[in-house]
Parts: structure tokens; C-alpha cells; sequence
């Protein structure tokens, strides 16, 4: 008995096989067509042995891995041994990356701007009472609601405001509402400016993905 190396068509190394003798003449053993008793070398990561012109060689392979081509983005699946070819990248494109890496850095920033505009505010009335008031989306949205709805008479006649830790602020008068919303106003732009501004810094880079999250609020 003796142990040979099997490898497909295309030399690529297979399996050992053991192979016995035949019985019709000494010496003479049952081996399989594809098949050598030179040793295969160990190859490193992402290599094959393959059996070509009576020795073994190293071949990189990347067969069943996706590839994408570096101008368009379009991925490919690796079908044969060999480097592939070299308009292909194992990676996406810079170009990709770094749109994926804005579009998640941009939801990154908006989410802390709308944090950051939700932070409660502290506020004194016009009768010296000063308190911390809600100024998230619902509580913004009420307030500029009852604004339009006294604008006309500017008499705000049921006097009362709840503040953030829901306790009634009393009295809360129009010209209340009016400077609660611009002192909401006057926190709020600063920080949608800034906003516009890493936004702006984010979409102005097209060299480092390191960069782009390195933009924070």
C-alpha cells in the first residue's frame, strides 16, 4: 500500500488516497488518473497547491469570495485560481465606502442634534417664576399650536404652562408663550447651524473613512 495525492483537473490538490496493489503485476498499484506521490506543500492562507508540469506550486485563490470592481462597485464571485483580475478588489471601492461611511455619520449627527434640542430649558416668566420647561418635538409643536391660536387677541386666558417636572407654572401669560418660544429659538439655531457645519465637513471629505467618523457633535 502507498499514498498518493489526488488533485482535480486543474492540478488543484484534492486528498490523499491510499492506493493497493493491483495483484496483476509487482509493484503495480491502483491509482487514481489525477494523482502523484510527490507530497503537496503546505500553502499559505489564500493559496492551493497545484500539481503543474510534474511539481507542485503555489497558487493564490479567492474562489467563492465576492470581489468588487474598483471603478463601478459591482461585486463578482471569484470562480478560478489565480489572482483576479485587477480592475477587482476584495474591499468595495473607496468611492462606496465612503458614501456608507457618510450616510451613518450624518444619522449620527442628526441624532445628537435632536438630543441636544430636546434638552430641557430653564425659563422666567415675566412674573419672576423660573422653571425648566420640555422643548422635545410634542412640547414645540403644543407650543406653536396655542401661539397661532391666540395670535389674533394675544390674550392668553387660561394661564397656566406645564413645566418639565409636570408641575403648573402660574400665571403664564401670551408674551410668555412668545418668549419661551424664542428662547427655544435662540438655543435651537445655534445648534442646527452647527449641525449644517459637521454635515458640511462630513460630505467634504473623499479621501479617509477615519475621518468622516472622526467628525463628531
Amino acid at each position: 500500500m502507498k499514498t498518493v495525492y489526488v488533485y482535480d483537473n486543474d492540478g488543484v490538490y484534492l486528498y490523499p488516497e491510499k492506493c493497493y496493489p493491483s495483484g496483476l503485476e509487482e509493484g503495480l498499484f491502483i491509482e487514481p488518473t489525477f494523482s502523484t506521490e510527490i507530497e503537496p506543500p503546505i500553502v499559505e492562507e489564500n493559496h492551493v497547491a497545484q500539481f503543474l508540469n510534474g511539481i507542485w506550486i503555489s497558487v493564490p485563490s479567492y474562489i467563492g469570495e465576492t470581489w468588487y470592481d474598483q471603478t463601478t462597485g459591482t461585486p463578482t464571485i471569484i470562480e478560478a485560481i489565480g489572482l483576479p483580475a485587477s480592475n477587482l478588489g476584495a474591499t468595495l471601492p473607496l468611492f462606496m465606502l465612503l458614501e456608507k461611511a457618510k450616510a451613518t455619520q450624518i444619522a449620527v449627527l442628526q441624532s445628537a442634534y435632536q438630543k441636544a434640542i430636546a434638552a430641557p430649558v430653564e425659563y422666567t416668566t415675566a412674573n419672576g417664576y423660573t422653571a425648566t420647561f420640555s422643548i422635545d418635538s410634542a412640547s414645540v409643536s403644543n407650543l406653536e399650536k396655542v401661539l397661532l391660536a391666540h395670535a389674533d387677541t394675544k390674550v392668553f386666558s387660561l394661564g397656566i404652562w406645564p413645566a418639565a417636572d409636570n408641575s403648573i407654572v402660574t400665571p403664564f401669560t401670551y408674551e410668555d408663550l412668545q418668549s419661551l418660544a424664542n428662547t427655544i429659538a435662540a438655543i435651537d439655531e445655534p445648534d442646527y447651524l452647527h449641525l449644517l457645519t459637521l454635515i458640511a465637513q462630513v460630505q467634504s471629505i473623499t479621501t479617509s473613512v477615519v475621518d468622516i467618523q472622526a467628525i463628531n457633535w
